[in-house]
């Protein structure tokens, strides 16, 4: 019974996206990441923007809290690079937003789509690139090596060049 809650999120999350001007963009991007993830034979998936609740500060903090931990466990993750085509793969936004950094490094796989939801492969075969573009080494984005390798200096690093929209956010980069 547990995933009431988040069905309620989901729900005023529908509700508020249905009043604003947004609501293609959103609503075509949940549709599309649910019929990729069917594709793949998944029967859920997991949408930060539609699954945490930011009206409630203990729902949220406990969110912040486990991000990291959810996105390590996860059989797949999805990163939709909305600017791609129109820019190349390495200058996409996705790769300067703060949040982004734990989408990248935790999961085991990273599949990266393109605007228009065209696969344009795996942090495994993309690593070279990835790593030129964040200066994170490809042996974290392969799992050839653990993350805790790496000093906190060299891992505070790879955050510095990211963007948040609200400066406490940062801390969580």
């Amino acid at each position: 019974m547990q995933s009431f809650p988040i069905l309620g999120v989901q729900a005023r999350l529908l509700l508020k996206i249905s009043r604003t001007p947004r609501t293609g963009w959103a609503i075509k991007r949940s549709n599309k990441c649910c019929s990729v993830a069917r594709q793949m034979e998944y029967g859920y998936v997991w949408i930060d923007t539609c699954c945490i609740d930011k009206e409630s500060s203990s729902g949220l903090s406990e969110a912040i809290n486990s991000m990291f931990a959810w996105y390590q466990e996860a059989e797949v993750c999805y990163a939709y690079l909305a600017d791609v085509p129109r820019v190349r793969f390495e200058e996409s936004r996705w790769f300067t937003r703060g949040w982004t950094l734990q989408e990248l490094i935790a999961p085991r796989e990273v599949i990266f789509y393109d605007g228009n939801w065209k696969k344009l492969g795996d942090k495994a075969s993309l690593g070279t690139r990835i790593s030129q573009c964040t200066r994170i080494p490809e042996s974290i984005l392969s799992g050839e090596k653990a993350l805790d390798t790496f000093s906190t200096a060299q891992r505070m690093s790879w955050a510095t060049e990211r963007q948040t929209r609200r400066v406490e956010d940062r801390a969580y980069c």
